[in-house]
């Protein structure tokens, strides 16, 4: 009677998806693949792609500086939200290509404005897209 209980519960774990212990053996080794993937793809950034992946003016890209920085960091946290929503939700628009070449590229844009470039001082104190938010 027992090993009738151990049997139909056993069936019963595999009718219904994958066993919790068999996912948490194999998910260490699917984060360091995607955290592989990312540091990867960071590195071989181009902005000239950018227009492609969030829709920024190449116009734009001619004229660097801080604030565009916070624009394209904005953007892309924007559309990377919105992919994880789709992706969440199940939407047939939903593409892993492009969820990573944005977790790509704004991993690139945030090593970028980390790195002290040449005339540039960072800013002290909290980033620009809260600074007006105290009172709310």
């Amino acid at each position: 009677m027992q090993d009738e209980r151990r049997t139909a519960a056993a069936a019963t774990r595999s009718a219904s998806g994958p066993d919790r212990g068999a996912i948490r053996s194999w998910r260490p080794a699917a984060d360091e693949a995607l955290a592989a993937a990312v540091t990867i793809g960071a590195g071989s950034y181009d902005r000239a792609r950018l227009p492609r992946l969030v829709g920024v003016d190449i116009r734009q890209l001619a004229e660097p500086g801080p604030a565009l920085d916070a624009a394209i960091r904005a953007k892309l946290e924007r559309a990377l939200r919105a992919e994880r929503q789709r992706g969440a939700a199940g939407c047939w628009t939903y593409d892993l290509n492009r969820h990573l070449a944005l977790i790509q590229a704004l991993e690139a844009e945030n090593r970028r404005s980390a790195a002290p470039a040449s005339g540039r001082r960072k800013q002290k104190g909290r980033p620009a897209g809260k600074a007006g938010r105290r009172g709310a």
